[in-house]
């Protein structure tokens, strides 16, 4: 889940104008899907109960669990891609996975806070069970203007030899 964010963060910037601060961003966020790919390596990543609520316009709460059952750091590298609603690709790219975990992104660090993930800059991220606890994404966190359209936003973090440890595709829209 902290991949979801860090990809929708990360897909934000690329479209946003504007930063926000304590303005009403000027359209609407609706999460559409979230999946986990049905490839993925379920000895590495179990999605336990992860949940994101809408709790208004632009107001999202996300709580639940879920469990690595392996380390996962530098050596693991973090795969991200937004498209558009045509299928262009808008981003695309690669970090070793503790550099994105680690970002200075407002958003990954708010993340974190609200999470039992270990503070600060962790590497590996230990295997073992893992919570979000009332994470809340309000309308003051997102950008003041973005594009509107609907975007797919895919994410996969892969072992050294490219075995897919753990991959998802997301949508949303802006209106």
């Amino acid at each position: 889940m902290v991949l979801l964010w860090l990809l929708m963060s990360f897909a934000l910037q690329h479209i946003w104008l504007e930063k926000t601060g304590t303005n009403a961003a000027f359209y609407e966020v609706t999460i559409d899907s979230f999946e986990l790919d049905p490839n993925y390596d379920r000895t590495s990543f179990v999605m336990k109960s992860v949940r994101v609520a809408r709790k208004g316009r632009n107001d999202f709460v996300i709580s639940g669990e879920y469990a690595l059952l392996r380390n996962y750091g530098n050596e693991n590298t973090f795969y991200y891609e937004l498209k558009n609603s045509r299928g262009m690709s808008l981003i695309r790219g690669s970090k070793p996975f503790c550099e994105a975990l680690n970002s200075k992104q407002a958003i990954v660090r708010k993340l974190r806070e609200y999470s039992t993930m270990p503070p600060g800059n962790c590497c590996p991220l230990p295997k073992g069970k893992y919570e979000i606890v009332n994470f809340r994404v309000q309308e003051r966190d997102l950008p003041l203007v973005a594009v509107k359209d609907s975007y797919t936003v895919y994410g996969k973090v892969a072992a050294p030899d490219g075995h897919m440890m753990l991959a998802f595709k997301a949508q949303f829209s802006i209106s």
